[in-house]
């Protein structure tokens, strides 16, 4: 198969695993503080944060940067882990398609990426702070955790994607 068709088969791949990873864990959770942001708050932010973005050229290669920690780290402690994953999916994937206006592929894998990164994101963050308690200094220590650890991975993801383009 071309790259083109790998890197379809591994957006597919990340929305699968993106949808198990809610119904299994995150389908059904509660806020993790008392004060609640609701989806429909979420959804500017994320688009924001997608139409704001940084670009850096890397060799043949057009990188972009958004500041997607930002909603993501307010959601993980004012937001119901669906809601968090469906603002995301849905704020985010409106810009990459009206604004952005990205091929399926393109949108296939990067929605896939983003809804998976965010649902290990949840799941990270509530195991390194299991018991709701929102203040304190290990709370946003595990935050940051998170944001890393989610930058690495989604890193890794998007340098695959490249990796199966470029190999054919």
């Amino acid at each position: 198969p071309g790259g083109v068709s790998l890197v379809v088969a591994l957006g597919a791949l990340l929305c699968v695993a993106s949808a198990v990873i809610w119904v299994l864990f995150l389908r059904g959770l509660a806020p993790f503080a008392e004060v609640e942001l609701r989806w429909w708050f979420l959804i500017p932010l994320f688009a924001v944060t997608e139409v704001f973005v940084i670009h850096l050229d890397v060799q043949r290669e057009a990188q972009t940067i958004s500041l997607s920690e930002i909603p993501i780290v307010l959601g993980l402690f004012f937001s119901a882990p669906a809601e968090l994953v469906a603002s995301q999916v849905i704020g985010a994937g409106l810009v990459l398609i009206v604004y952005r206006r990205q091929s399926l592929t393109k949108l296939l894998f990067n929605v896939g990426q983003l809804a998976l990164v965010t649902s290990i994101s949840i799941g990270l963050f509530r195991s390194l702070v299991p018991d709701g308690d929102a203040t304190g200094p290990w709370p946003w220590l595990a935050a940051f955790a998170t944001t890393f650890t989610a930058d690495l991975i989604a890193a890794g993801l998007v340098s695959t994607a490249i990796a199966l383009l470029e190999r054919w």
